[in-house]
């Protein structure tokens, strides 16, 4: 029956576009619940899609959120990349209520996590029907569930879309057809465009990869490829990533602190429990990434010398790496390791990749162990956990409304901002008023130097139609104007630095070029 069934959803367009939907509406069972998810990050992130809904207002694209703390405006857009929350912001724009249109891109997220793992899994199997066994087990996995619900980080929930296509980038590259590597710079780009943090921890991947399977790189062609595939991500998505070193380089900011990351190490009895685990410990940890991984590992190191696979035993060491280095608390008390990696903030970020190694790994060996009730119990025993802790999470994560709090912990504002001030601000020397991103501004008396209601990031300008002012930082962390003792007049407004213009069309020049490689590369194939 199993066989059949595969079969035909395998071979069958419909069919599979059937099961495509079913598993995307299965792993989104949460967002069924009327109400918004409420959990460590959702509010942030709703303001955000907000503050987009207005930029699509004013025909802008501005990384400063103008409306933000009372119209102070908050530059989050230069430190988060924004380009997918632009989908439900223009839903939000033309009158979608708030809570459908971030459901809908929850729902976008898992269609295409889901895809991406088929497309994945199948060409590094080479078999459709364990590219299937892939879209279960990784629709259906427990972090994607615990990010999701529980914690609510937005941007590393986009990266789930992004991840297997590096991993069949690499692959290509490495073992099979490196004209298909054109996955790799897709999946690094749209990492960089979701999540810097699993963006870094992607790129450390791949170096391991790389550095385990060094000698496929003898070929030169190979060689060639993978510096083409990591060079125009690099060119695609340099309108975010230099305005960013910029704006740390040449401003100092408020950055979380991740001194706490040891305390936030996951517990070891945690790795082995497939249910919510809130009661059992003082601070919150995720529950374990599921007892069917461990499974996989006993069965993949039972049989790995049947598969022959030097790429499949690079992803399993490196599933194995990644567990270990959620829990394991010597690593972390390593002075160098902790400066390398206290930026992801908490060690549990590993349990993504550890789904995604042990998922590829568990579908690769299940080709050697020719007994279908051992797919049926991987599908029945997951399948049922994630259904379970999916009513067991229903519990205090909904609200019917947005809370104020915009900024949650402020990261990102100038070190000496007190945001306190927004609320009773007063200037004397001053008129101003806020017309959508500007703030027309007239002097009132002759000073040298003024300060505006605006929080300063640089990139920003004082302009009238005869001249601009030059800017600086106040010592309260806001925009600062020499006016040379003149009584003047003029627009303040965010217009972005040289680097930030420039940076837009060498972008749109990256993705033309690979736009160009692809279509050659295809054409190629094709012949």
């Amino acid at each position: 029956m199993i066989k059949k069934t595969y079969n035909k959803i395998s071979t069958n367009k419909k069919s599979f576009f059937l099961f495509l939907i079913v598993l995307t509406l299965l792993s989104s069972i949460n967002i069924f619940h009327p109400g918004i998810i409420f959990n460590h990050d959702t509010n942030f992130h709703l303001h955000r899609i907000i503050a987009l809904a207005d930029n699509i207002k004013i025909h802008k694209h501005i990384p400063v959120y103008f409306n933000y703390l009372n119209g102070f405006g908050y530059g989050n857009g230069l430190f988060y990349p924004d380009i997918f929350l632009y989908i439900p912001a223009f839903l939000k724009y033309i009158g979608i209520n708030i809570e459908i249109c971030y459901k809908f891109l929850i729902i976008l997220i898992n269609f295409f996590s889901i895809l991406n793992i088929y497309l994945c899994v199948s060409k590094i199997t080479q078999q459709k029907k364990y590219g299937l066994l892939g879209m279960i087990l990784y629709s259906c996995s427990l972090y994607r569930l615990i990010d999701f619900v529980e914690r609510g980080s937005l941007g590393e929930i986009i990266s789930f879309v992004f991840i297997p296509l590096v991993i069949l980038g690499i692959y290509e590259i490495l073992y099979n057809d490196y004209k298909k590597g054109f996955y790799l710079t897709i999946g690094l780009s749209g990492l960089c465009l979701s999540h810097i943090i699993s963006l870094y921890l992607t790129i450390w991947f791949i170096i391991l990869l790389i550095l385990i399977n060094i000698k496929c790189l003898k070929n030169k062609k190979r060689l060639i490829h993978l510096f083409i595939n990591i060079l125009f991500p690099m060119l695609i998505t340099i309108f975010f990533w230099l305005p960013m070193l910029e704006q740390l380089l040449s401003t100092k900011l408020d950055i979380l602190n991740n001194s706490q990351i040891i305390q936030n190490i996951v517990p070891l009895p945690a790795l082995f429990i497939d249910f919510p685990i809130i009661y059992l410990y003082d601070e919150w940890f995720p529950s374990g990434i599921g007892l069917i991984y461990y499974i996989g590992i006993i069965m993949y190191i039972k049989n790995y010398k049947r598969t022959n696979n030097k790429f499949i035993l690079s992803i399993f060491i490196l599933g194995i790496i990644s567990i270990i280095l959620a829990s394991f608390k010597p690593i972390w008390e390593c002075n160098l390791f902790y400066k390398m990696f206290s930026i992801i903030q908490f060690p549990w970020r590993f349990y993504m990749f550890g789904t995604l190694f042990l998922i590829i790994t568990l579908c690769y060996i299940i080709k050697y162990i020719k007994k279908t009730t051992v797919i049926k119990t991987l599908i029945t025993y997951t399948v049922i956990i994630f259904i379970t802790n999916s009513f067991l999470y229903l519990n205090n994560v909904y609200t019917n409304k947005i809370n104020d709090d915009e900024i949650m912990m402020g990261e990102y504002l100038p070190l000496n901002f007190n945001k306190n001030i927004i609320y009773n601000y007063k200037n004397k020397d001053i008129e101003y008023k806020k017309i959508d991103n500007k703030l027309k501004v007239s002097t009132i008396n002759k000073k040298t130097t003024i300060e505006l209601p605006l929080i300063y990031y640089k990139g920003y300008k004082a302009c009238n139609e005869k001249k601009c002012y030059d800017v600086f930082k106040t010592d309260n962390g806001l925009v600062g104007v020499y006016t040379n003792n003149e009584i003047a007049t003029f627009d303040a407004y965010y217009s972005g630095t040289t680097i930030y213009r420039i940076c837009k069309y060498i972008s749109i020049l990256g993705l033309i070029l690979f736009i160009t490689y692809m279509y050659k590369v295809s054409d190629k194939y094709a012949k």
